[in-house]
């Protein structure tokens, strides 16, 4: 096998050779013997830093099974600080890094690389589930939860006599098909709540069932504008893909989890369709593992030792597979901070229950005289300047500050223990 250097030379750092490895070496290959590689023109000292993590990156197959640590793909992270593997994917999504994230909605009405139903998410004990969330299009028969909402299925409001322009509502069509895919899910929640013999439901779940109820009720009598509207289709299909994945949680994946079958013996389970999570923890990436969910578990360089490493994958970047473009409108920014906290997707719900307000009447301004009957001026002041920004911000903006303290959070919930949602 032949090498080819981007660079090379005496001026060539240990980053340079992790950077090279990490994103200059694409697709799958093996090389055989240390031998093979050429490398004159590094620094010797430097060779013998790196020949361990170079090894790793092109070990060849083991005759054993993979277990949860090892990984059929593998990658470095932070310049070879960190490598991250998968033991059942053949491919690794770049990891949703750093610890100032800012998300906000995108030009899809979702959020980008920070959004658990499209992109795998750092597990977090709280919403063990994401990781059960059904891939697009896996589920043919509800492909309506995840359209896009588009123009042409915009029905708008003919009346001429309308004091507003451009209201309208969901076109029937698509609204229907909301319809049957909520009409199965409600249907599978009625059979799992009213079986005595399962676990007790995770509080979240009549929080979010009736997010779905109520987000259908609107999307079908409440009059507004494209934007809105769209943006509640996307908080219906949040909402409808959450409690489906609640379900198989607690129904299939779990109980693969606390089986008492050796996992030794039995080996995992089939890789099912599903979004997957990012983990640090091996404990967590063994439970995924064997229950058959997608997972990449991140680790240091330093430690892996006899990790067996099928073959090198180069990170899959969101761009090539998301809409990352900012919306058009002009939304805040939901929550800055680290992507395993749990304020992020308490955020995202907290902004979907605000979203669709109308202005505080409580805040114009009256006299005693119009306080039982709004006269002119106070119809024509709402329409005209509409309410204080002061007085109707609506979701601000919020920064985990202390990272920590969702570690600290994460240290006291039990694994797989449920948590309420606050500001559900």
């Amino acid at each position: 096998m032949e090498w080819e250097w981007t660079r090379n030379g005496p001026g060539m750092t240990q980053g340079d050779l992790m950077e090279f490895l990490s994103f200059s070496i694409s697709g799958s290959f093996l090389v055989h013997s240390w031998d093979s590689w050429d490398s004159s023109g590094i620094h010797q000292e430097l060779v013998g830093e790196c020949k361990d993590l170079i090894c790793f990156l092109i070990k060849s197959p083991a005759v054993a099974p993979l277990s949860a640590t090892d990984g059929r793909v593998g990658a470095l992270l932070f310049r070879g600080k960190y490598f991250i593997t998968s033991p059942n994917q053949d491919f690794i999504p770049t990891p949703p890094l750093g610890n100032s994230r800012q998300v906000s909605i995108r030009a899809d009405c979702l959020y980008g690389d920070d959004d658990s139903l499209c992109w795998p998410r750092p597990y977090f004990p709280y919403f063990c589930h994401h990781g059960a969330i059904p891939l697009r299009n896996s589920l043919p028969a509800h492909s309506i939860i995840w359209w896009e909402p588009t123009r042409d299925q915009f029905a708008p409001l003919n009346n001429p006599t309308a004091p507003i322009r451009g209201l309208g509502k969901l076109s029937e069509g698509k609204l229907q098909e909301l319809k049957r895919s909520a009409s199965v899910l409600f249907s599978r929640v009625q059979s799992y709540t009213s079986n005595p013999s399962l676990s007790r439901a995770p509080p979240t779940l009549g929080p979010m069932v009736k997010m779905v109820e109520h987000g259908l009720v609107r999307l079908e009598s409440v009059w507004t504008n494209f934007r809105q509207m769209s943006f509640g289709v996307r908080d219906v299909q949040r909402c409808w893909l959450d409690v489906m994945a609640m379900l198989d949680y607690m129904e299939v994946y779990k109980p693969r989890m606390d089986s008492a079958r050796l996992a030794v013996n039995s080996g995992p389970e089939k890789v099912a369709n599903t979004v997957g999570v990012f983990t640090y923890d091996v404990r967590v990436a063994q439970d995924f593992f064997h229950a058959g969910l997608p997972c990449w578990l991140i680790r240091p360089a330093l430690d892996f030792g006899e990790t067996n490493i099928l073959h090198v994958a180069p990170l899959l970047p969101p761009g090539d597979h998301l809409i990352l473009m900012p919306n058009s409108f002009s939304y805040p920014i939901v929550f800055e901070g680290p992507a395993n906290s749990f304020y992020k997707y308490d955020a995202i719900l907290r902004f979907a229950r605000n979203f669709l307000r109308y202005p505080d009447p409580f805040n114009l301004p009256t006299t005693e005289n119009n306080q039982s009957q709004a006269g002119p001026s106070v119809v024509s002041h709402t329409l005209a300047g509409g309410p204080n920004r002061a007085s109707n911000p609506g979701p601000s903006r919020r920064r985990d500050t202390n990272p920590s303290r969702a570690n600290k959070d994460n240290r006291k919930v039990p694994y797989k223990h449920w948590g309420s949602v606050s500001g559900q």
